[in-house]
């Protein structure tokens, strides 16, 4: 490709630091092996942790204009047979609904820490070609996505009470039940 070496082990060291490539003796940098189920279990349990730290601020920031734009273009989304159940358009939309949550706690650092932590269980299963991220296998059956979307009907109508009591325990509850689908739907892909 005509490229000095230099931007090549630069480009791998940044790979590493990602968590997507490891060094093996006599090897070199190979892709990084599929994470363990300590390690997905650990991925679910810090973002947990991390999506509870914002819902002080989330309650405080979000503000009435963010909550009626989501809620006007996703209503009636919820339907059987409706197009939103097609993978594509639901993880659009779950990434959209992550984004409002993450992005209204206004805490830069906050925000940071959950960005890369999504993107570090980019790298948990490449087996199944259908899905090239595994929370899309996590909630690859259409009785997950609806739960998931009834869970999120509680966040939003907790967040438009402002009751940050009640976001937390539809939040640890929510969480909770992505965190055992990601487990056992792990524990299919042994």
């Amino acid at each position: 490709f005509r490229v000095s070496r230099t931007p090549v082990r630069e480009a791998i060291r940044m790979l590493e630091r990602e968590g997507l490539v490891v060094y093996e003796p006599r090897k070199g940098a190979v892709a990084r092996p599929r994470l363990t189920r300590a390690e997905v279990d650990e991925v679910y349990t810090i973002r947990s942790a991390l999506q509870l730290l914002s819902v002080d601020a989330v309650v405080r920031n979000i503000t009435d204009a963010q909550l009626e734009d989501y809620l006007h273009r996703h209503s009636g989304r919820t339907g059987n047979g409706s197009e939103f159940f097609k993978i594509g358009a639901y993880f659009r939309h779950l990434d959209e609904f992550n984004g409002l949550l993450t992005q209204s706690s206004n805490m830069p650092l906050l925000i940071k820490l959950l960005d890369q932590i999504e993107s570090y269980s980019a790298t948990t299963s490449f087996q199944n070609p259908e899905h090239a991220r595994f929370r899309e296998s996590v909630l690859s059956d259409d009785e997950r996505r609806r739960r998931a979307l009834a869970e999120h009907e509680e966040i939003v109508a907790s967040l438009r009470a402002r009751d940050a009591d009640r976001l937390r325990r539809v939040l640890t509850a929510h969480t909770a039940n992505v965190h055992e689908a990601a487990l056992q739907r792990y524990g299919k892909e042994d």
